[in-house]
């Protein structure tokens, strides 16, 4: 079969394709047929080598994490899936699973779910990280409540756009910045607050927040500190807010990383099938293409999502 490989860390040319035998189905796992894959900046980062000792891979290894697939074959352990099931998760080998970019690929069945019923594959691949950090930051760290002040970074982001409508599901108060080119995607949210980082400065335009959800990190985070009240939360994606500061302002905060498996996936699709999140927007590229794809994202040549389609 075909794989997207990563033979080296740090080298957009270390990205390749190659001919790999079908992974071994192990008791509790299940091998399943991608039919789409989604990219997340976690996968290049990944690919940078930043992260390579916390997330303990080595090299070669298939890449990409988050699929939607079919069911090709399952362990003798696994008894609520079979053959044919439609099903998305997070299918990464630092995992230890065999990695998503792949005509076939071994999961371990805690990391998947069926897929929701109003999803294709496409939007189902798209959703699983954005959808599982979204949840877990505004619920379980920010504990988002009815009147809440939340201001949203990067609102146009597959993160961010969830946070969204998790947050208006809610009732909460919604600001968010995103650049001028999202300013008219952003109008049919019902946000409250829509702001321009590049032609203003929020930390002036707002204050006694409750939350921050900040997707950028350095001065952002920073700035953002200025914007809540008292007692109020900061959650990062990105960095680790500096404790003396949050002592200064009064205000609490972490760095959070969300837990994706299928309790968690489960949750996403619910949620999904309550209608109350949506995929975010993303654009789709074929599997041929998908290596000059994935090196055009290391080099910041393109921002959008990309999913990959592996069907033939």
């Amino acid at each position: 079969m075909q794989s997207i490989i990563l033979a080296g860390y740090g080298n957009e040319n270390s990205i390749t394709y190659k001919e790999t035998d079908i992974p071994y189905c192990g008791n509790d796992d299940i091998i399943v047929k991608p039919h789409a894959v989604s990219v997340n900046p976690l996968d290049l980062k990944l690919i940078s080598g930043k992260y390579k000792d916390r997330f303990n891979v080595d090299t070669p290894y298939t890449l990409c994490g988050d699929f939607a697939g079919t069911v090709y074959k399952t362990g003798a352990n696994v008894k609520d899936l079979g053959v044919g099931d439609k099903v998305f998760g997070t299918a990464h080998a630092y995992l230890g699973n065999s990695g998503a970019l792949a005509e076939f690929a071994r999961v371990k069945r805690e990391y998947v779910s069926l897929i929701p019923y109003n999803l294709d594959f496409y939007k189902a691949a798209a959703i699983v990280t954005p959808g599982c950090t979204a949840q877990q930051a505004v619920s379980k760290f920010m504990k988002v409540k009815p009147r809440q002040k939340v201001l949203i970074h990067g609102g146009c982001g597959a993160i961010g756009s969830i946070a969204i409508d998790l947050c208006r599901s809610i009732g909460a108060e919604i600001a968010v910045t995103v650049s001028g080119t999202c300013i008219e995607k952003m109008k049919h949210k019902e946000i409250d607050l829509i702001m321009n980082y590049e032609l203003i400065d929020f930390e002036h335009m707002i204050s006694d927040f409750d939350a921050v959800l900040d997707t950028v990190g350095g001065d952002v985070m920073i700035k953002s500190y200025s914007v809540l009240k008292p007692g109020g939360i900061i959650v990062s994606l990105v960095d680790t807010p500096d404790v003396k500061s949050l002592a200064n302002h009064n205000i609490k905060g972490l760095r959070m990383s969300a837990i994706i498996n299928t309790q968690t996936i489960d949750t996403v699709k619910f949620l999904v099938e309550e209608h109350i999140i949506k995929a975010p927007e993303f654009t789709i590229t074929s599997f041929p293409m998908a290596k000059n794809a994935l090196i055009q994202l290391y080099n910041r040549a393109i921002k959008e999502k990309i999913v990959i389609n592996l069907e033939p």
